[in-house]
């Protein structure tokens, strides 16, 4: 099994850019929620979001800033 990967761009003037690969389901919302506290995000599901899967999320985040 993969592990889910988290995709990061920020190009100066956009809003961050977060891209979740290998998660199906609201997983991937789960796995990006203390992303949205660095800035300005902006949301656009992929077609995998309508598929649901089981998955354990971790509730503690380390950005490391």
């Amino acid at each position: 099994m993969n592990q889910p990967q988290i995709q990061i761009t920020q190009k100066l003037g956009q809003p961050l850019q977060v891209e979740v690969v290998g998660v199906a389901g609201s997983g991937c919302k789960a796995l990006t929620q203390a992303l949205e506290k660095l800035g300005e995000t902006q949301t656009q599901l992929k077609p995998e979001y309508d598929q649901s899967i089981s998955m354990q999320i971790a509730e503690d985040v380390d950005l490391a800033l």
